[in-house]
């Protein structure tokens, strides 16, 4: 679909970064390869090892109690540039707070960066052909072997492919959202009281990390159906697989774990395509329903297996 991959990814990170974010980038990846032993990382992976650690200098920084304030760091390293700049004897060697100071600047130019590329790399716009090329064989076979009438889609991208695909297809969409005068704002009843349409196909659609387009402003979520970094007033609802231990209590999300918990708990077949498994709320719920549901079969499919179309004409095998 024009998007890059993980490795792609991690690529563009790299060319786009300093010198200081790669060396630290670098460390990042080490402490993600000896915790896992998995040579490769996803974006998610990335993001909540990158907010592990901005949680850690938020509040070495930022409690008054059991951190450290920043104002008297930065009046320290004023101190120490006066005197470097009136000693002979050259640069004095910084205190572990200040290289810890330091070191949180950095992870915040990194998060930028990642966060920033993110929007611009997953946000673009995308080509209906290709969108058509994925999906429609996917569809057409779930639909040709399913009499439910309706398809539930849980992803955790962030992206707008299938609400785009939706668009330009003969799709009725659900995916939470109600359109009023002002945009699109978060109401789950449409996924409680959902009707079929006839003649087309219904799919209800559950983002269970968030989406770019998604945006928190007080009280209320708002679809903008464009992918906007932060406008004002606005903060970006994306979650990461390891920022919650098990269910996030807060909406869009808790709705959306709940519809996954209740579909795998009545559901004879899962298709799950290149999922890492990380999320450990999701992993609770698909061994619960394992658990639960001794009629539940999954099907998993991996991108280097090979295109869609191939893996949708091929004949199954027992897992």
């Amino acid at each position: 679909m024009g998007m890059p991959l993980m490795r792609e990814f991690y690529d563009l990170v790299n060319m786009q970064a300093s010198q200081e974010q790669r060396e630290l980038l670098h460390d990042v990846f080490m402490i993600h390869n000896k915790e896992t032993r998995d040579a490769e990382f996803d974006l998610e992976a990335l993001l909540a090892l990158v907010e592990k650690y901005r949680n850690f200098y938020d509040i070495l920084f930022g409690e008054n109690k059991f951190g450290y304030p920043v104002d008297n760091i930065k009046d320290e390293i004023e101190q120490l540039e006066f005197k470097n700049r009136n000693r002979a004897e050259g640069w004095e060697p910084p205190s572990y707070l200040m290289e810890s100071y330091s070191r949180k600047e950095k992870l915040e130019s990194l998060d930028i960066l990642l966060r920033n590329l993110m929007f611009q790399e997953y946000g673009k716009s995308l080509e209906n052909s290709k969108l058509d090329a994925l999906y429609s064989p996917l569809f057409e076979l779930i639909d040709k072997h399913t009499s439910q009438g309706f398809i539930p889609i849980f992803t955790t991208n962030y992206d707008m492919a299938i609400e785009t695909y939706a668009q330009e297809s003969n799709i009725h969409l659900e995916a939470g959202f109600e359109s009023i005068p002002t945009g699109n704002v978060w109401k789950p009843a449409g996924f409680y009281q959902f009707q079929l349409a006839e003649g087309k196909q219904n799919v209800l659609l559950f983002k269970l990390h968030g989406s770019l387009t998604y945006h928190r402003k007080g009280n209320s979520i708002v679809s903008t159906g464009l992918p906007i970094l932060d406008p004002s007033g606005y903060k970006s609802v994306v979650i990461y697989p390891t920022q919650t231990k098990e269910f996030p209590d807060e909406q869009p999300f808790r709705t959306m774990y709940d519809f996954l918990k209740g579909c795998l708990g009545v559901a004879k077949l899962a298709i799950v395509i290149g999922y890492s498994f990380r999320d450990r709320g999701i992993q609770r719920i698909m061994d619960d329903a394992l658990d639960n549901n001794p009629n539940l079969r999954f099907i998993l499919i991996w991108p280097q297996r090979g295109p869609l179309e191939e893996i949708c004409s091929a004949e199954p095998k027992e897992l």
